[in-house]
Protein backbone atom coordinates (compact mmCIF):
# COMPACT_ATOMS: atom_id res chain seq x y z
CA UNK A 1 0.00 0.00 0.00
CA UNK A 2 2.59 2.25 1.19
CA UNK A 3 4.53 2.06 -2.36
CA UNK A 4 1.28 2.53 -4.46
CA UNK A 5 0.43 5.72 -2.27
CA UNK A 6 4.85 6.51 -2.91
CA UNK A 7 4.46 6.22 -6.71
CA UNK A 8 0.30 8.07 -7.05
CA UNK A 9 2.55 11.30 -5.34
CA UNK A 10 5.22 10.70 -8.06
CA UNK A 11 2.64 10.82 -11.13
CA UNK A 12 1.24 13.67 -9.39
CA UNK A 13 3.90 15.84 -8.99
CA UNK A 14 5.16 14.55 -12.85
CA UNK A 15 1.53 16.08 -13.59
CA UNK A 16 1.83 19.27 -12.11
CA UNK A 17 5.44 19.80 -13.55
CA UNK A 18 4.23 19.40 -17.17
CA UNK A 19 1.39 21.20 -16.78
CA UNK A 20 3.71 23.95 -15.18
CA UNK A 21 6.21 23.55 -18.01
CA UNK A 22 3.47 22.84 -20.78
CA UNK A 23 1.51 26.33 -19.84
CA UNK A 24 5.38 28.07 -19.50
CA UNK A 25 6.37 27.19 -22.74
CA UNK A 26 2.80 28.26 -24.39
CA UNK A 27 3.72 31.62 -22.44
CA UNK A 28 7.30 32.15 -23.88
CA UNK A 29 6.37 31.40 -27.17
CA UNK A 30 7.29 34.27 -29.86
CA UNK A 31 5.87 35.07 -33.81
CA UNK A 32 9.26 34.07 -36.04
CA UNK A 33 11.41 36.68 -37.58
CA UNK A 34 10.17 38.59 -40.63
CA UNK A 35 12.11 37.85 -44.24
CA UNK A 36 14.63 40.55 -42.87
CA UNK A 37 15.66 39.99 -39.49
CA UNK A 38 19.03 38.38 -38.82
CA UNK A 39 19.13 35.73 -36.96
CA UNK A 40 20.61 32.44 -35.51
CA UNK A 41 18.94 29.19 -35.37
CA UNK A 42 18.69 27.04 -32.37
CA UNK A 43 17.05 23.94 -32.33
CA UNK A 44 16.48 22.64 -29.18
CA UNK A 45 17.90 18.98 -28.41
CA UNK A 46 15.63 16.05 -26.63
CA UNK A 47 16.72 16.52 -22.76
CA UNK A 48 18.07 13.42 -21.87
CA UNK A 49 19.35 12.46 -24.82
CA UNK A 50 22.31 9.53 -25.57
CA UNK A 51 24.40 12.19 -27.78
CA UNK A 52 23.94 15.49 -26.08
CA UNK A 53 24.94 13.66 -22.84
CA UNK A 54 28.37 12.56 -23.14
CA UNK A 55 28.95 14.59 -26.42
CA UNK A 56 28.12 17.79 -25.41
CA UNK A 57 30.12 18.61 -22.59
CA UNK A 58 29.36 21.26 -20.69
CA UNK A 59 26.19 22.33 -23.05
CA UNK A 60 24.54 19.67 -22.14
CA UNK A 61 22.84 22.33 -20.41
CA UNK A 62 21.82 23.79 -23.51
CA UNK A 63 20.83 27.14 -21.33
CA UNK A 64 24.55 27.57 -20.86
CA UNK A 65 24.52 27.15 -24.82
CA UNK A 66 21.73 30.07 -25.61
CA UNK A 67 23.25 32.50 -23.27
CA UNK A 68 26.74 32.48 -24.54
CA UNK A 69 24.77 33.03 -27.97
CA UNK A 70 23.00 35.64 -26.71
CA UNK A 71 26.34 37.48 -25.32
CA UNK A 72 27.73 36.69 -28.74
CA UNK A 73 25.21 38.59 -30.95
CA UNK A 74 25.71 41.26 -32.90
CA UNK A 75 23.85 44.45 -32.38
CA UNK A 76 20.06 43.66 -33.54
CA UNK A 77 20.75 39.94 -34.09
CA UNK A 78 17.70 37.51 -32.57
CA UNK A 79 18.35 34.25 -31.13
CA UNK A 80 15.40 32.08 -32.86
CA UNK A 81 14.83 28.77 -30.57
CA UNK A 82 12.33 25.85 -31.10
CA UNK A 83 11.85 23.04 -29.45
CA UNK A 84 12.09 19.69 -30.25
CA UNK A 85 8.61 18.45 -31.11
CA UNK A 86 9.04 15.26 -29.47
CA UNK A 87 10.28 16.63 -26.11
CA UNK A 88 7.96 15.83 -23.11
CA UNK A 89 7.51 18.90 -21.03
CA UNK A 90 8.47 16.86 -17.93
CA UNK A 91 11.62 16.25 -18.65
CA UNK A 92 12.59 19.75 -19.04
CA UNK A 93 13.73 21.45 -15.06
CA UNK A 94 10.99 23.42 -13.85
CA UNK A 95 11.59 27.05 -15.25
CA UNK A 96 13.54 26.60 -18.67
CA UNK A 97 11.01 28.35 -20.57
CA UNK A 98 10.60 31.00 -18.42
CA UNK A 99 14.50 31.27 -18.28
CA UNK A 100 14.17 31.68 -22.11
CA UNK A 101 11.67 33.82 -21.51
CA UNK A 102 13.99 36.44 -19.65
CA UNK A 103 16.64 36.84 -22.28
CA UNK A 104 15.57 39.90 -24.37
CA UNK A 105 16.73 38.83 -27.71
CA UNK A 106 15.99 34.74 -27.43
CA UNK A 107 12.95 34.17 -29.54
CA UNK A 108 11.13 30.36 -28.87
CA UNK A 109 8.95 29.77 -31.92
CA UNK A 110 6.12 27.08 -31.95
CA UNK A 111 6.98 23.15 -32.45
CA UNK A 112 4.30 23.53 -35.40
CA UNK A 113 7.04 26.27 -37.08
CA UNK A 114 8.80 24.69 -40.07
CA UNK A 115 12.71 23.92 -39.11
CA UNK A 116 13.22 24.00 -42.87
CA UNK A 117 11.82 27.49 -42.98
CA UNK A 118 14.33 28.60 -40.59
CA UNK A 119 17.23 26.73 -41.72
CA UNK A 120 16.74 28.60 -44.81
CA UNK A 121 16.02 32.21 -43.53
CA UNK A 122 18.56 32.14 -40.68
CA UNK A 123 22.40 33.59 -41.05
CA UNK A 124 23.57 30.62 -39.00
CA UNK A 125 22.69 27.48 -36.76
CA UNK A 126 24.11 27.07 -33.62
CA UNK A 127 23.74 23.28 -31.82
CA UNK A 128 25.30 21.08 -29.03
CA UNK A 129 25.24 17.87 -31.13
CA UNK A 130 22.64 17.94 -33.79
CA UNK A 131 21.95 17.15 -37.23
CA UNK A 132 20.69 20.56 -37.72
CA UNK A 133 24.36 21.52 -38.25
CA UNK A 134 24.60 19.27 -41.03
CA UNK A 135 21.84 20.19 -42.33
CA UNK A 136 23.29 23.72 -42.27
CA UNK A 137 26.17 23.01 -44.26
CA UNK A 138 24.79 21.38 -46.48
CA UNK A 139 22.50 24.23 -47.41
CA UNK A 140 25.96 26.51 -47.31
CA UNK A 141 24.99 27.76 -44.31
CA UNK A 142 27.58 28.29 -41.36
CA UNK A 143 27.50 25.90 -38.02
CA UNK A 144 28.18 26.95 -34.43
CA UNK A 145 28.92 23.45 -32.46
CA UNK A 146 29.17 23.39 -28.67
CA UNK A 147 29.60 19.64 -28.80
CA UNK A 148 31.73 16.75 -30.53
CA UNK A 149 29.64 16.57 -33.43
CA UNK A 150 30.56 14.49 -36.05
CA UNK A 151 31.31 17.26 -38.29
CA UNK A 152 32.71 19.88 -36.35
CA UNK A 153 36.07 20.07 -38.45
CA UNK A 154 33.94 20.42 -41.73
CA UNK A 155 34.62 23.94 -43.88
CA UNK A 156 32.06 26.53 -42.35
CA UNK A 157 31.98 24.88 -38.44
CA UNK A 158 33.08 26.70 -35.97
CA UNK A 159 33.78 24.85 -32.66
CA UNK A 160 32.25 27.22 -29.82
CA UNK A 161 33.74 27.26 -26.71
CA UNK A 162 32.76 30.15 -24.72
CA UNK A 163 31.66 33.32 -25.95
CA UNK A 164 34.87 34.83 -27.91
CA UNK A 165 34.73 32.10 -30.49
CA UNK A 166 30.60 32.57 -30.85
CA UNK A 167 31.27 36.63 -31.25
CA UNK A 168 34.13 36.29 -33.72
CA UNK A 169 32.55 34.03 -36.21
CA UNK A 170 29.10 36.03 -35.78
CA UNK A 171 30.69 39.44 -36.25
CA UNK A 172 32.22 38.28 -39.33
CA UNK A 173 29.07 36.88 -40.84
CA UNK A 174 27.68 40.32 -40.15
CA UNK A 175 30.41 42.33 -41.38
CA UNK A 176 29.16 40.03 -44.90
Amino acid sequence: QRSKRFFRADDRLRLHRTLGNGLAYRGARRPAPGPDERFVYFPLHLQPEATTSPMGGVYVDQNLAIETLVRALPEGWQLVVKENPKQRFDKRTPGFYRRLESLPCVRLVGRSHSSFDLLEECRAVATVTGSAGWEALCMGKPALVFGQAFYRHAPGTTRVGGVEEARETLAALDDG
